[in-house]
């Protein structure tokens, strides 16, 4: 093998230094309006989190009505029909809680189900089980069979969980 003879390659480029790099491009903000936007959502995020943990907080009467529901016994055995008997008193203490004492205290019978209707979407008390909350309250033991116990339950949990309500503590 033979050694390339001189001048080898481009002439030119013969006393050709190489330019260093340029620096690292730095992708922090310098301009003070970039530090403004990141304040401004700081302070939004902040808010936002806050109005949350008091949604959460307000919502403390909801999630402890439907810890009660899903911890009854699903059988509906007479012996047991005592714990459902407490249901209508769940419900009504769950809308004064919501809406107050003044708006729901004087309500009974067909009046209180077309406004526990009004109030929530998606239960319907009229249609669905009309007269079971007082059957239940007020009535013996076996006034409701367990379908009819059933769906009243069902829309007990409705409008618990999403009935439209504002905390009145």
């Amino acid at each position: 093998m033979t050694p390339f003879e001189m001048p080898w390659g481009n002439y030119l480029l013969k006393d050709l230094a190489e330019a260093p790099p340029p620096a690292a491009i730095d992708y922090w903000p310098q301009t003070p309006g970039w530090y403004l936007l990141f304040g401004v959502i700081v302070i939004w995020l902040g808010r936002w989190l806050y109005r949350q943990y008091l949604h959460y907080k307000r919502n403390a009467y909801r999630r402890e009505a439907l810890r009660f529901i899903k911890s009854l016994p699903r059988d509906t055995v007479n012996s047991r029909y005592q714990i459902y008997q407490q249901l209508p008193a769940l419900l009504r203490s769950t809308a004064i809680h919501g809406y107050g004492r003044s708006e729901v205290a004087g309500l009974t019978s067909k009046r209180w189900e077309g406004w526990l209707d009004n109030h929530c979407k998606q239960s319907d008390f009229l249609g669905n089980c009309p007269n079971y909350l007082q059957a239940l309250a007020y009535g013996p033991a076996d006034s409701l069979n367990p379908h009819q116990l059933t769906k009243l339950l069902q829309e007990i949990q409705l409008w618990i969980q999403f009935h439209s309500g504002e905390c009145h503590d």
